[in-house]
């Protein structure tokens, strides 16, 4: 045999062995494989019966919200299958206990599919907070039933070394899909990018990145491996850098000590980083022996301690000046989880810290399906922020709400109007709208404007033309209309053929007909289907906009 000869056969050996591996994945994590496929199935589904054309020549938007129903399901059976798989292998069940527990988490998709039906983040529902909590929990069960006692040491590298490689995988076949999807285009005829983007990208990670990963993911110690490539990045390019992080860290502390000022909210999120890769690193490093992991392991968790201290007074100050909101109290849970994982570190060499994650599971069931909502608790605490707030300057008479005198409003310190804006801000707009019903913008409903920190100045808007026909008999060419933007913009516009046509208005005073939005333009039409936006009705500014449809020549 020739060297030329040697080589393909060994490729083809290689290629055969792994195939075997993807097989045996596949027949070791068949549920998971299988919603995994129905994710894809479902977003294409999603994608691509949004709008079409009929048999009788006319263009059809739908909206239905079954396509996005059966996707939340998949995602959430593909998590519970996962999890009851990886507890079959973990506790070594019998194939009884297997089918039964498969069953059960294939029942679960009816359940989740009408559960699903409210979920929506333009203005987030229970459903959705519910959605993600559940999502969390079960991501971070998967994590726990994936350690033992014997692979401790090795998993963690194991399972992100076998990441790693699916999703560089898995972008391969994402960018030679997208390749050929431009060559079409190109070459054959006209299609939505965007839409086969989307396709696309779903079918690379929900088959292609999943099928590999479980393929290459093993529980038993004697079957792991680790690549020495792998461990290498890990220790010799991402930890140092980890190590600078820390010191900058202490660069500012050492100023807080020097100019004796308290920490501002900007280091919270980098705190918060820090101590996602100490979490991280800790599990990663445990394999290795070397000076430097002897004595991350040594003080790293005591070194981290005083940044986390900072975090908290930056976080009591914020919590004092503004309430509570969703994202602060998330962040307090995550500090208290970090707080918890620290404290393991200390007992028995850290032999309790796998249950870190079941830590995790609890918090995001609790904040998402209890009275502690994470939503719900912010709410009330700013509720009666606000309330307190105008009760103290004069804005009730006779346990009626009124606007008091101008000259009163002025005896405001500016710190309160603030804060009583960032309270009226954060509340959700069927509260907002028990306050001067008959007023439109914070300035007439409290007689005053004042800057704020709070991420909420604004009203959101939302319009779907649902199952509409377009008669597009007349038109020769159909071009998809789609702008969005993040820029403060007074005026909203959109450029056809050199001249600007106006959108403001429609943005601001969305039909609720559920017929598509039209607009002349020459010898076109612009047929709005699609729009959200975020407007501060103060400041009379668009935070964000974005609006899609047609463009009919």
């Amino acid at each position: 045999m020739t060297v030329k000869q040697k080589a393909s056969a060994d490729f083809a050996h290689a290629f055969i062995r792994r195939l075997k591996n993807i097989s045996s994945g596949v027949k070791r994590f068949p549920l998971p494989v299988f919603f995994g496929f129905l994710i894809f199935i479902c977003t294409a589904v999603f994608v691509l019966t949004k709008t079409y054309i009929a048999d009788d020549g006319t263009l059809v938007h739908r909206s239905s919200t079954i396509p996005l129903q059966a996707l939340l399901a998949s995602v959430l059976c593909f998590l519970v299958s996962s999890a009851a798989n990886l507890a079959v292998l973990r506790f070594r069940l019998s194939k009884k206990t297997a089918y039964v527990s498969a069953s059960a988490a294939a029942l679960l998709w009816i359940p989740f599919f009408f559960l699903s039906k409210d979920f929506s983040d333009v203005e987030p529902t229970n459903t959705f907070y519910a959605f993600w909590g559940l999502a969390f929990a079960l991501f971070a069960l998967c994590i726990f039933l994936c350690v033992t006692e014997a692979n401790k040491k090795v998993i963690f590298p194991h399972i992100f070394a076998s990441l790693f490689f699916a999703e560089v995988t898995a972008f391969a076949v994402f960018a030679g899909l997208m390749l050929c999807a431009f060559a079409f285009d190109s070459l054959i005829f006209s299609i939505d990018l965007d839409e086969y983007f989307l396709i696309c990208f779903t079918f690379s990670q929900a088959v292609v990145a999943v099928t590999v990963f479980l393929s290459l993911l093993k529980l038993e110690e004697e079957k792991i491996t680790v690549p020495r490539s792998f461990r290498a990045i890990v220790l010799y390019a991402l930890f140092p850098l980890y190590a600078l992080l820390m010191f900058i860290l202490y660069a500012y502390l050492l100023k807080i000590l020097i100019r004796q000022k308290m920490p501002s909210g900007q280091i919270n999120p980098f705190v918060s980083y820090a101590s996602f890769f100490y979490i991280a690193f800790y599990f990663l490093l445990r394999n290795r022996e070397n000076r430097a992991v002897s004595l991350f392991y040594k003080i790293g968790n005591i070194i981290l301690i005083p940044c986390i201290a900072a975090q908290i007074i930056a976080v009591i100050i914020r919590f004092q000046a503004y309430g509570l909101t969703s994202a602060r109290l998330a962040g307090m849970l995550y500090i208290a989880s970090v707080l918890y994982f620290v404290a393991l570190t200390f007992m028995k060499e850290g032999k309790y810290t796998p249950t870190f994650f079941i830590l995790i599971a609890a918090l995001c069931l609790i904040s998402t399906f209890t009275p502690l909502h994470i939503k719900r608790i912010p709410d009330l605490e700013q509720h009666l922020r606000l309330e307190k707030l105008l009760r103290n300057y004069g804005y009730y008479t006779d346990g009626v709400f009124t606007v008091p005198a101008a000259a009163l409003i002025d005896k405001i310190p500016d710190e309160k109007k603030s804060a009583i804006k960032s309270a009226y801000n954060a509340l959700p707009s069927k509260i907002q709208k028990n306050y001067a019903p008959d007023k439109k913008t914070f300035k007439d409903k409290f007689g005053f404007y004042a800057d704020s920190s709070s991420l909420s100045e604004y009203k959101t808007f939302e319009y779907i033309a649902k199952n509409t026909k377009i008669d597009i008999s007349a038109y020769s060419s159909l071009e998809r209309l789609d702008s969005y933007s993040y820029t403060g913009a007074e005026t909203l516009t959109y450029t056809l053929d050199g001249k600007e046509y106006n959108l403001t208005d429609f943005m601001l005073n969305m039909p609720n007909n559920n017929a598509p939005f039209v607009i002349p333009a020459g010898d076109a039409c612009l047929y709005v289907l699609e729009a959200n936006c975020q407007y501060d009705e103060d400041t009379c500014r668009f935070t964000f906009y974005r609006y899609s449809g047609y463009i009919l020549r």
